[in-house]
């Protein structure tokens, strides 16, 4: 499964990965992601990628990092959003990009079943609530 962006409590493990038999680790930077997913455009683009017969939709969601995807599953209906949408703190660098991309999750799931939709984050607070 793609990480949904490049900062680092989402890679922390990837030097487990690298250079393993097997495993094609790809760097969460734009480039990486661009090149080995095969947007076209990145602003606007999706992309199907098969996984031996389960396909997974990856779309581009930037506004909180510039390489941000959600990864929509259709066997389960789940969208990943890794943290552009999570019930918490926010934290964003490009508004204008942030909309468009909040806008793209709401008209996507008008035209697809979405059963979940899930953010990758889990906030720790050392004060209880």
């Amino acid at each position: 499964m793609p990480v949904s962006h490049s900062h680092s409590d989402h890679t922390a493990a990837d030097d487990w990965f690298r250079g393993q038999e097997h495993v094609k680790l790809v760097e969460g930077e734009l480039e990486a992601v661009v090149k080995h997913f095969g947007f076209d455009k990145w602003s606007t683009g999706a992309v199907v990628i098969d996984l031996s017969g389960r396909d997974l939709t990856l779309f581009t969601i930037p506004g909180h990092q510039e390489a941000s995807i959600a990864v929509y599953e259709p066997r389960t209906q789940w969208l990943l959003t890794g943290d552009t949408f999570y019930p918490g703190r926010g934290y964003v660098r490009e508004w204008d990009e942030y909309e468009t991309s909040i806008q793209k999750l709401a008209d996507f799931t008008g035209t697809h079943p979405v059963t979940a939709l899930m953010c990758t984050l889990i906030e720790a607070m050392s004060t209880a609530g």
